[in-house]
Protein backbone atom coordinates (compact mmCIF):
# COMPACT_ATOMS: atom_id res chain seq x y z
CA UNK A 1 0.00 0.00 0.00
CA UNK A 2 0.81 3.57 -0.34
CA UNK A 3 2.05 5.72 2.50
CA UNK A 4 -0.41 7.49 4.16
CA UNK A 5 0.38 11.30 4.54
CA UNK A 6 -0.41 12.51 7.90
CA UNK A 7 -0.12 16.37 8.92
CA UNK A 8 -0.27 17.44 12.58
CA UNK A 9 -0.92 21.30 13.72
CA UNK A 10 -0.20 23.95 15.38
CA UNK A 11 0.54 23.15 18.76
CA UNK A 12 3.98 23.34 19.55
CA UNK A 13 5.91 24.17 22.76
CA UNK A 14 7.32 23.43 26.27
CA UNK A 15 6.82 22.84 29.56
CA UNK A 16 9.12 24.86 31.91
CA UNK A 17 9.70 23.75 34.96
CA UNK A 18 9.22 25.91 38.29
CA UNK A 19 12.30 26.06 40.56
CA UNK A 20 14.24 23.29 38.12
CA UNK A 21 16.14 23.73 35.19
CA UNK A 22 13.68 21.47 33.24
CA UNK A 23 12.45 22.33 29.60
CA UNK A 24 10.24 20.05 28.05
CA UNK A 25 9.17 20.06 24.81
CA UNK A 26 5.61 19.02 23.84
CA UNK A 27 2.38 20.22 22.97
CA UNK A 28 -0.71 18.22 21.14
CA UNK A 29 0.62 18.30 17.70
CA UNK A 30 3.74 17.81 18.29
CA UNK A 31 3.67 14.55 20.44
CA UNK A 32 1.19 13.08 17.83
CA UNK A 33 3.50 13.85 15.41
CA UNK A 34 6.49 12.17 17.20
CA UNK A 35 4.45 9.26 17.96
CA UNK A 36 2.94 8.63 14.68
CA UNK A 37 6.06 8.77 12.90
CA UNK A 38 7.21 5.54 14.27
CA UNK A 39 4.89 3.72 11.96
CA UNK A 40 6.58 3.01 8.73
CA UNK A 41 4.03 3.62 6.71
CA UNK A 42 2.77 6.75 7.64
CA UNK A 43 4.75 10.02 6.26
CA UNK A 44 4.73 12.64 9.00
CA UNK A 45 4.28 16.59 8.62
CA UNK A 46 4.36 19.09 11.85
CA UNK A 47 2.88 22.78 11.08
CA UNK A 48 3.38 25.33 13.87
CA UNK A 49 5.07 28.29 14.60
CA UNK A 50 7.94 28.73 17.06
CA UNK A 51 9.80 32.10 18.02
CA UNK A 52 14.10 31.76 17.86
CA UNK A 53 14.73 31.56 21.25
CA UNK A 54 15.85 28.53 23.82
CA UNK A 55 12.88 27.29 23.59
CA UNK A 56 12.61 26.80 19.59
CA UNK A 57 16.17 24.96 19.89
CA UNK A 58 14.91 22.78 22.76
CA UNK A 59 11.88 21.78 20.65
CA UNK A 60 13.58 21.19 17.08
CA UNK A 61 16.44 18.85 18.86
CA UNK A 62 14.24 16.93 20.52
CA UNK A 63 12.74 15.67 17.05
CA UNK A 64 15.46 15.96 15.18
CA UNK A 65 15.90 12.42 15.00
CA UNK A 66 12.66 11.60 14.09
CA UNK A 67 11.50 11.17 10.60
CA UNK A 68 8.80 14.07 10.65
CA UNK A 69 9.02 16.94 8.10
CA UNK A 70 9.56 19.37 10.02
CA UNK A 71 10.69 21.82 7.43
CA UNK A 72 7.53 23.93 7.09
CA UNK A 73 7.27 25.22 10.64
CA UNK A 74 7.27 29.14 10.56
CA UNK A 75 9.82 30.72 12.63
CA UNK A 76 8.28 34.63 14.09
CA UNK A 77 10.84 36.04 15.47
CA UNK A 78 8.92 38.90 17.11
CA UNK A 79 7.15 36.50 19.93
CA UNK A 80 8.91 33.35 22.40
CA UNK A 81 7.90 30.25 22.07
CA UNK A 82 5.00 29.09 23.43
CA UNK A 83 5.35 27.75 27.14
CA UNK A 84 3.84 26.77 30.11
CA UNK A 85 4.78 27.15 33.43
CA UNK A 86 4.52 24.01 35.52
CA UNK A 87 4.11 23.25 38.59
CA UNK A 88 5.09 20.42 41.21
CA UNK A 89 3.56 19.47 44.18
CA UNK A 90 5.20 17.83 47.17
CA UNK A 91 4.86 14.24 45.29
CA UNK A 92 6.03 15.26 42.13
CA UNK A 93 2.51 15.75 40.31
CA UNK A 94 2.14 17.95 37.45
CA UNK A 95 -0.15 21.63 38.20
CA UNK A 96 -0.80 25.00 36.36
CA UNK A 97 -1.87 28.40 37.41
CA UNK A 98 -3.86 30.45 35.84
CA UNK A 99 -1.31 32.38 34.07
CA UNK A 100 0.52 29.10 33.29
CA UNK A 101 0.23 29.53 29.46
CA UNK A 102 2.27 32.15 27.27
CA UNK A 103 1.35 30.80 23.94
CA UNK A 104 0.50 34.56 22.03
CA UNK A 105 2.80 32.90 19.20
CA UNK A 106 -0.20 30.33 18.40
CA UNK A 107 -3.19 32.41 19.20
CA UNK A 108 -4.19 34.27 15.90
CA UNK A 109 -2.97 31.65 13.49
CA UNK A 110 -4.23 31.85 9.93
CA UNK A 111 -2.33 29.26 7.10
CA UNK A 112 -0.81 30.47 4.55
CA UNK A 113 -0.43 29.17 1.03
CA UNK A 114 1.91 26.51 1.65
CA UNK A 115 0.36 24.88 4.90
CA UNK A 116 -2.91 25.13 2.73
CA UNK A 117 -0.99 23.22 -0.07
CA UNK A 118 0.49 20.57 2.62
CA UNK A 119 -3.15 19.92 4.27
CA UNK A 120 -4.46 19.17 0.40
CA UNK A 121 -2.13 16.78 0.16
CA UNK A 122 -2.64 14.78 3.20
CA UNK A 123 -4.71 11.96 3.96
CA UNK A 124 -5.09 12.36 7.89
CA UNK A 125 -4.94 15.90 9.22
CA UNK A 126 -4.68 16.37 13.08
CA UNK A 127 -5.88 19.64 15.15
CA UNK A 128 -6.96 19.99 18.48
CA UNK A 129 -10.16 21.84 19.40
CA UNK A 130 -8.38 25.08 20.68
CA UNK A 131 -6.54 25.76 17.59
CA UNK A 132 -7.04 29.30 16.18
CA UNK A 133 -6.94 27.89 12.43
CA UNK A 134 -10.00 24.83 13.60
CA UNK A 135 -12.45 26.23 11.07
CA UNK A 136 -9.82 27.03 8.38
CA UNK A 137 -8.83 23.65 8.72
CA UNK A 138 -12.52 22.29 8.72
CA UNK A 139 -13.27 24.31 5.00
CA UNK A 140 -10.06 22.66 3.93
CA UNK A 141 -11.45 19.95 4.50
CA UNK A 142 -14.76 20.00 2.82
CA UNK A 143 -12.59 21.50 -0.27
CA UNK A 144 -9.83 18.40 -0.04
CA UNK A 145 -11.70 15.67 1.65
CA UNK A 146 -8.49 14.88 4.18
CA UNK A 147 -9.88 12.70 7.26
CA UNK A 148 -9.83 15.10 10.01
CA UNK A 149 -8.45 14.13 13.74
CA UNK A 150 -9.69 16.56 16.34
CA UNK A 151 -8.70 16.05 20.14
CA UNK A 152 -10.82 17.70 22.47
CA UNK A 153 -8.86 16.95 25.56
CA UNK A 154 -11.20 18.19 28.47
CA UNK A 155 -13.91 20.16 26.88
CA UNK A 156 -16.87 20.00 27.79
CA UNK A 157 -19.45 21.99 26.26
CA UNK A 158 -20.98 18.82 24.31
CA UNK A 159 -23.46 21.09 22.19
CA UNK A 160 -20.45 23.26 21.00
CA UNK A 161 -18.86 20.23 20.06
CA UNK A 162 -21.71 18.42 18.42
CA UNK A 163 -21.48 21.35 15.53
CA UNK A 164 -18.43 19.88 14.46
CA UNK A 165 -19.31 16.47 14.61
CA UNK A 166 -20.24 16.33 10.88
CA UNK A 167 -16.80 17.63 9.30
CA UNK A 168 -14.89 14.95 11.78
CA UNK A 169 -13.68 11.47 11.12
CA UNK A 170 -12.13 10.93 14.57
CA UNK A 171 -13.75 12.62 17.70
CA UNK A 172 -10.94 12.26 20.56
CA UNK A 173 -12.13 13.19 23.50
CA UNK A 174 -10.57 12.44 27.35
CA UNK A 175 -14.10 11.62 29.59
CA UNK A 176 -15.05 9.56 32.50
CA UNK A 177 -17.85 6.64 32.70
CA UNK A 178 -21.23 8.84 32.64
CA UNK A 179 -20.21 10.55 29.67
CA UNK A 180 -20.32 7.33 27.75
CA UNK A 181 -24.46 7.10 27.14
CA UNK A 182 -24.01 10.61 25.53
CA UNK A 183 -21.34 10.45 23.15
CA UNK A 184 -23.34 6.60 22.37
CA UNK A 185 -26.23 8.60 21.14
CA UNK A 186 -23.95 11.06 18.87
CA UNK A 187 -22.39 8.11 17.06
CA UNK A 188 -25.99 6.86 16.04
CA UNK A 189 -26.37 10.18 14.52
CA UNK A 190 -22.69 11.09 12.90
CA UNK A 191 -20.72 8.86 10.99
CA UNK A 192 -16.98 9.19 12.95
CA UNK A 193 -15.33 7.42 15.31
CA UNK A 194 -16.15 8.83 18.79
CA UNK A 195 -12.82 7.76 21.29
CA UNK A 196 -13.17 8.27 24.77
CA UNK A 197 -9.95 7.96 26.96
CA UNK A 198 -10.45 6.67 30.42
CA UNK A 199 -7.05 7.04 32.17
CA UNK A 200 -6.18 3.91 33.75
CA UNK A 201 -9.78 2.81 32.96
CA UNK A 202 -8.98 2.13 29.12
CA UNK A 203 -10.74 3.44 26.04
CA UNK A 204 -14.40 3.29 24.63
CA UNK A 205 -14.97 4.00 21.10
CA UNK A 206 -18.49 4.09 19.54
CA UNK A 207 -19.25 3.80 16.20
CA UNK A 208 -22.80 3.37 14.28
CA UNK A 209 -24.46 2.96 18.30
CA UNK A 210 -21.61 -0.01 18.81
CA UNK A 211 -19.36 0.20 21.66
CA UNK A 212 -15.37 -1.53 21.46
CA UNK A 213 -14.25 -1.01 24.83
CA UNK A 214 -10.39 -1.51 25.45
CA UNK A 215 -8.97 -2.10 28.94
CA UNK A 216 -5.82 -0.22 29.97
CA UNK A 217 -2.60 -2.14 30.23
CA UNK A 218 -1.43 -2.26 33.60
CA UNK A 219 2.10 -1.33 34.50
CA UNK A 220 4.16 -1.30 38.14
CA UNK A 221 4.85 1.70 38.78
CA UNK A 222 3.99 5.28 36.57
CA UNK A 223 7.28 7.42 36.24
CA UNK A 224 5.53 10.03 34.34
CA UNK A 225 2.42 10.75 32.19
CA UNK A 226 2.81 13.61 30.14
CA UNK A 227 1.80 12.96 26.70
CA UNK A 228 -0.56 9.41 27.45
CA UNK A 229 -3.23 10.79 25.89
CA UNK A 230 -1.18 12.03 22.81
CA UNK A 231 0.70 9.22 22.31
CA UNK A 232 -2.32 6.70 22.61
CA UNK A 233 -4.46 8.81 20.35
CA UNK A 234 -1.33 8.56 17.53
CA UNK A 235 -1.15 5.27 18.50
CA UNK A 236 -4.95 4.61 17.74
CA UNK A 237 -5.61 6.62 14.87
CA UNK A 238 -2.58 5.40 12.63
CA UNK A 239 -2.98 1.65 13.96
CA UNK A 240 -6.75 2.42 12.09
CA UNK A 241 -5.92 4.14 8.98
CA UNK A 242 -3.34 1.58 8.25
CA UNK A 243 -5.32 -1.90 8.90
CA UNK A 244 -8.58 -0.08 7.24
CA UNK A 245 -6.35 1.47 3.94
CA UNK A 246 -8.20 4.38 4.71
CA UNK A 247 -7.31 5.95 1.31
CA UNK A 248 -7.79 2.69 -0.54
CA UNK A 249 -11.25 2.94 1.13
CA UNK A 250 -12.07 5.98 0.05
CA UNK A 251 -11.07 5.19 -3.28
CA UNK A 252 -12.90 2.40 -4.02
CA UNK A 253 -16.15 4.07 -2.40
CA UNK A 254 -15.72 7.07 -4.37
CA UNK A 255 -15.93 4.96 -7.57
CA UNK A 256 -19.04 3.18 -5.83
CA UNK A 257 -20.66 6.54 -5.08
CA UNK A 258 -19.43 8.00 -8.56
CA UNK A 259 -20.91 5.10 -10.59
CA UNK A 260 -24.32 5.54 -8.89
CA UNK A 261 -24.69 9.56 -9.53
CA UNK A 262 -23.94 8.86 -13.19
CA UNK A 263 -26.12 6.50 -13.85
CA UNK A 264 -28.39 9.14 -12.66
CA UNK A 265 -27.29 11.94 -14.98
CA UNK A 266 -27.48 9.29 -17.64
CA UNK A 267 -31.42 8.86 -16.22
CA UNK A 268 -32.37 12.31 -15.92
CA UNK A 269 -30.16 14.40 -19.06
CA UNK A 270 -32.61 17.08 -18.59
CA UNK A 271 -31.35 17.75 -15.25
CA UNK A 272 -27.94 17.23 -14.80
CA UNK A 273 -25.10 18.56 -16.65
CA UNK A 274 -22.24 17.27 -14.68
CA UNK A 275 -20.69 14.67 -12.21
CA UNK A 276 -17.09 15.28 -11.55
CA UNK A 277 -14.95 14.45 -8.66
CA UNK A 278 -12.20 11.79 -7.06
CA UNK A 279 -12.61 9.85 -4.69
CA UNK A 280 -15.59 10.70 -1.70
CA UNK A 281 -15.19 14.50 -3.06
CA UNK A 282 -17.88 14.58 -5.90
CA UNK A 283 -19.87 17.10 -7.43
CA UNK A 284 -23.16 17.12 -9.05
CA UNK A 285 -23.88 19.87 -11.42
CA UNK A 286 -27.02 21.04 -13.07
CA UNK A 287 -28.28 23.02 -15.61
CA UNK A 288 -29.85 25.72 -13.57
CA UNK A 289 -29.62 26.84 -10.07
CA UNK A 290 -33.56 25.96 -9.90
CA UNK A 291 -32.82 22.65 -11.06
CA UNK A 292 -29.82 21.92 -7.81
CA UNK A 293 -32.06 24.04 -5.48
CA UNK A 294 -34.90 21.85 -5.85
CA UNK A 295 -33.12 18.58 -5.81
CA UNK A 296 -31.26 18.95 -2.91
CA UNK A 297 -34.36 20.14 -1.10
CA UNK A 298 -35.91 16.74 -2.27
CA UNK A 299 -32.67 15.10 -0.58
CA UNK A 300 -32.72 16.88 2.51
CA UNK A 301 -36.48 15.78 3.15
CA UNK A 302 -35.13 12.56 2.73
CA UNK A 303 -32.56 13.05 5.25
CA UNK A 304 -29.34 12.60 3.04
CA UNK A 305 -27.20 15.98 3.50
CA UNK A 306 -25.47 18.29 0.86
CA UNK A 307 -23.69 21.10 0.19
CA UNK A 308 -24.12 23.96 -2.39
CA UNK A 309 -21.45 26.00 -3.18
CA UNK A 310 -20.53 29.11 -1.79
CA UNK A 311 -22.27 31.21 -4.75
CA UNK A 312 -25.06 28.94 -5.51
CA UNK A 313 -27.02 25.53 -6.08
CA UNK A 314 -26.13 25.12 -8.95
CA UNK A 315 -24.15 22.37 -8.32
CA UNK A 316 -24.34 20.66 -4.54
CA UNK A 317 -21.16 18.34 -3.40
CA UNK A 318 -21.22 15.02 -1.91
CA UNK A 319 -18.64 14.25 1.05
CA UNK A 320 -19.38 11.66 3.11
CA UNK A 321 -16.73 10.67 5.61
CA UNK A 322 -15.11 7.26 4.95
CA UNK A 323 -16.91 5.04 7.15
CA UNK A 324 -20.19 5.50 5.13
CA UNK A 325 -21.22 1.67 4.23
CA UNK A 326 -21.61 0.65 0.94
CA UNK A 327 -25.44 0.34 2.17
CA UNK A 328 -25.74 3.93 2.97
CA UNK A 329 -24.33 5.22 -0.60
CA UNK A 330 -26.90 2.82 -2.37
CA UNK A 331 -29.48 3.96 -0.60
CA UNK A 332 -28.28 7.98 -0.81
CA UNK A 333 -28.54 7.16 -4.90
CA UNK A 334 -32.26 5.48 -4.40
CA UNK A 335 -33.31 8.75 -2.50
CA UNK A 336 -31.34 11.03 -4.78
CA UNK A 337 -33.56 9.10 -7.91
CA UNK A 338 -36.69 10.04 -5.64
CA UNK A 339 -35.63 13.33 -5.64
CA UNK A 340 -34.84 13.90 -9.21
CA UNK A 341 -37.81 12.45 -10.30
CA UNK A 342 -39.82 14.94 -7.77
CA UNK A 343 -37.63 17.78 -9.08
CA UNK A 344 -38.62 16.54 -13.23
CA UNK A 345 -42.37 16.78 -11.78
CA UNK A 346 -42.58 20.13 -9.99
CA UNK A 347 -40.40 21.94 -12.57
CA UNK A 348 -41.67 20.41 -15.95
CA UNK A 349 -38.43 19.56 -17.01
Amino acid sequence: MNKIKLTALPCICVDVFDGIEMIRPGGEALNFAVHASRFTNIDVTLLGVIGKDKYAEVIMDSIAKFAIDKKHIRIDERHQTANNMTYLTESGDRYYKDDSWNGSILDNIVLNDDEIKILSESDVVFVHFWASCLSQVIELKKTYGFKLVVDFDVYRDFADMERFAPYIDFFLISGSEELLPMFRGLSNKYNCLFNVSLAEHGSVTYFNGQEYRVQAVKVESIIDTTGCGDSYHAGFVCSYMLENDIPGVCKRKGEILKAGLQSLAEKYPEIIQEVRGTGLMLAVEFHTCELGYETAKGLFARRVMTAGTLVNAKTIRFEPTAVISEQDIKDVISRMDEALADTKKALNV
